[in-house]
């Protein structure tokens, strides 16, 4: 269940951008559609061995997702970037060691370009852990 909410969520993420930045419309039945799709998508791609060689260029190693250690706190992000407005979203998730998500978020900021948008979602991220003095990370 947790599998689907994130393909879900991802998708809506995605799609909450293009309508911010690029003034798309948004079907609430594209964004099921599209979720099954990512998360079908992402099974099939992940069934195979953990290695394996990927149309026979380089080699692909399966690594799974974990939860922190026991008393840690995991925090994701993300950044969206709109070089016509230099608009940028920071997305944070944050997850405890019993893999309940604690926290999530989005943070507008301005950027001069997408590599200072990366920079600046870590830096949120950063800002975030410690205005809510996050000790164990």
């Amino acid at each position: 269940m947790v599998e689907i909410a994130a393909f879900i969520l991802w998708q809506i993420w995605k799609l909450r951008c293009d309508f911010v930045f690029d003034n798309a419309q948004v079907n609430v039945q594209i964004v099921v559609n599209l979720s099954n799709q990512n998360r079908h998508d992402w099974i099939t791609s992940n069934s195979n061995q953990l290695n394996r060689v990927h149309h026979g260029t380089r080699a692909r190693v399966h690594v799974p997702w974990k939860s922190p250690p026991e008393s840690f706190t995991k925090i994701n992000f993300d950044a969206s970037f709109s070089k016509d407005t230099k608009l940028m979203r920071t997305g944070l998730i944050v997850v405890d060691d019993a893999e309940e998500w604690k926290a999530a978020g989005c943070i507008p900021a301005v950027a001069q370009d997408a590599e200072k948008a990366k920079a600046q979602d870590a830096l949120e991220g950063i800002k975030w852990v410690v205005a809510n003095q996050v000790i164990n990370l």
